[in-house]
């Protein structure tokens, strides 16, 4: 897949794939509270979401 689609970030030294497009179906009760910000990478997941919406 497309690391552009799934950006990677790191998390407590594990490189984890954010994954746009199956967040969708996700219960937001699952969530729980933050560990991180990934806020500096913001354009990259907005470039990802919009990759999934617009179907490209």
């Amino acid at each position: 897949m497309s690391q552009g689609l799934c950006p990677i970030v790191e998390i407590d030294h594990e490189p984890l794939a954010l994954m746009p497009h199956l967040a969708a179906p996700l219960d937001k009760r699952l969530l729980r509270q933050p560990i991180l910000s990934i806020a500096h990478r913001a354009h990259e997941v907005r470039a990802a979401l919009d990759a999934v919406t617009s179907g490209i």
